[in-house]
């Protein structure tokens, strides 16, 4: 049996069961036939009820749960960037074979994805990569995810 990482899914009925609509929109539909949720969508999820929170006029919890979710991400900063394939060929000196070979077993425990017109992108960790925090003269490697969280 392997070690519990940061990564270790967790199953929806962790969540009260099914997503509802509005959480299952914010899903790729890969993601949404899943029964298991990485936690990239527990962060998103929890962000989404803080919204509904703040809605509601329970702005001290709200501002608690972003609060989290932002030291949470913080946190976990190596291990949730992703870069893209053509960053990951040079910073690795890897052939894009090579990072082809294992993307369906590495997007199946949720560090690769691709979508149409998005290109291929590999969780920098998984590659052996550690990057340096990101800043205005360097490519926006980190940054890559960033519409998913």
């Amino acid at each position: 049996m392997r070690n519990r990482l940061p990564d270790e899914r967790v199953t929806l009925a962790s969540f009260g069961g099914e997503l509802d609509e509005e959480h299952s929109k914010e899903l790729t539909p890969h993601e949404r036939d899943e029964t298991l949720v990485g936690v990239e969508d527990i962060l998103r999820m929890y962000r989404s009820d803080a919204y509904v929170l703040e809605q509601y006029g329970h702005l001290r919890e709200a501002r608690l749960m972003h609060v989290i979710c932002g030291d949470v991400r913080a946190a976990l900063e190596d291990f949730l960037a992703f870069v893209e394939e053509e960053e990951a060929m040079r910073l690795t000196k890897r052939t894009r074979e090579s990072l082809r070979e294992k993307f369906t077993l590495w997007e199946q425990r949720g560090h690769a994805w691709t979508e149409e017109g998005m290109g291929y992108h590999y969780r920098a960790l998984v590659l052996g990569l550690i990057l340096p925090p990101p800043d205005e003269e360097q490519p926006a490697a980190r940054t890559a995810d960033a519409g998913r969280l």
